[in-house]
């Protein structure tokens, strides 16, 4: 697993892009490693995020509920957090602007990452 990076993307410490190979969920990045071992190319890692309820209350535990980080729609959602690791960038979509997390969010994200992704 690459290291964690102590910048920050654009400024912020999390970012969001779509995941192509979840059918173009939204995809939360919590790591970005630009070299993984020879190859030089760049992987993004991080978690899958939902608005399903079935799909959450199938597994409760393996959800976390934050805040909706997209401006533009107020429904719930959730990160799955078992994490993607180490999955090359054409598997993603570009960043998606304007979304952010609330500071409490961000909170439990670190939390996670420091739980999930440290390993």
């Amino acid at each position: 697993m690459g290291k964690l990076e102590e910048t920050t993307y654009s400024g912020k410490k999390y970012h969001f892009r779509y995941y192509r190979k979840s059918k173009y969920h939204p995809f939360l990045v919590a790591i970005v490693t630009e070299e993984s071992q020879e190859d030089g190319k760049i992987y993004l890692s991080g978690f899958n995020m939902t608005h399903s309820i079935e799909q959450v209350l199938k597994h409760p535990n393996k959800y976390i509920r934050i805040s909706n980080p997209d401006p533009n729609d107020d429904s719930i959602c959730f990160v799955y957090i078992e994490p993607i690791k180490n999955e090359p960038l054409k598997y993603f979509t570009r960043p998606i602007r304007k979304w952010d997390l609330s500071s409490e969010d961000i909170l439990q994200i670190d939390r996670l990452v420091n739980k999930k992704l440290s390993e």
